[in-house]
């Protein structure tokens, strides 16, 4: 579950891509309601954000050009989740780093960055912002990389500073950036899980994002994906939870741990009339 900032920011980046979104259209992307979404366009405009809408049934939603974000409308964005109870941590970044990203996404403004590696190095690069991209865990900036001249996915919790260089770029054959985070993603794992699952390809992406494995249509009805994970019990987790068959085709020890957690599952919720059932022996 996304904290409330959170979702204001990826309903930001969302309107930011193209010139008009529906309400339909923004609640599938962001996976909330329409009628979150109405409550969350009212919040960005109170935050200063000129969202504009056309009237009428088939009506859309607009994100007007900013010339700059208001410190106060950070400030506040951080105030609504002081007042919200969250289930699920999110990654932790600042909010201002993420307000300055998106709407240097939006300019297509070049920024620079100071950011640190996964080793703890830190350096300064400068960089040309595509998209953020949001896997429900953590924010991912897809950016040009100025000095490599190279795609990349710069995690945003290691960004420790952003600014803008006030340099407006032009971006020729920007990446489809969610298949860029997913292919880095996935590509990291030490494991990795082959999984049929039978219904088309199109549902089973709602279901498991391209941040969390690589699909490909197994015929009309049928998917299959590579998942990745730390280990057998990750991966095999992830599947239980998804509650819906599938079948897992490689490698043996991820379907020996589906296998085992579904017969403790079932075993868990078998015939419970028995009042001793769950007593030990002897009691």
């Amino acid at each position: 579950m996304l904290t409330t900032s959170s979702r204001l920011l990826q309903l930001l980046t969302v309107l930011s891509s193209r010139q008009s979104w529906t309400a339909a259209e923004l609640a599938g992307r962001v996976g909330i309601t329409e009628r979150t979404v109405r409550r969350d366009i009212t919040r960005l405009r109170d935050l200063g954000y000129d969202v504009r809408s056309d009237p009428g049934r088939w009506g859309g939603y607009q994100l007007a050009e900013v010339v700059r974000l208001p410190a106060t409308a950070i400030t506040r964005l951080g105030a609504i989740d002081d007042a919200v109870e969250q289930t699920t941590p999110v990654g932790e970044v600042s909010l201002s780093t993420l307000a300055v990203l998106a709407m240097a996404c939006r300019k297509s403004e070049r920024i620079r960055l100071s950011y640190r590696d996964m080793n703890g190095r830190e350096s300064v690069r400068e960089a040309d912002p595509h998209r953020l991209v949001h896997t429900g865990h953590r924010w991912y900036l897809v950016a040009r990389d100025v000095s490599k001249d190279a795609w990349r996915t710069f995690r945003a919790d290691r960004v420790t500073e952003a600014r803008p260089t006030g340099r407006v770029v032009r971006l020729d054959n920007p990446p489809d950036a969610a298949q860029l985070v997913a292919s880095t993603l996935t590509s990291a794992y030490p494991l990795y899980a082959t999984v049929r699952i039978p219904r088309p390809l199109a549902e089973v992406i709602t279901l498991i994002p391209p941040t969390a494995g690589e699909h490909r249509a197994d015929g009309p009805r049928a998917t299959i994906v590579e998942i990745g994970g730390t280990d057998a019990g990750s991966i095999a987790g992830f599947l239980v939870r998804l509650g819906i068959p599938l079948s897992v085709l490689a490698p043996d020890e991820v379907r020996a741990e589906v296998r085992r957690r579904a017969l403790e599952l079932a075993e868990h919720n078998a015939d419970r009339s028995r009042p001793d059932r769950d007593l030990p022996s002897g009691t």
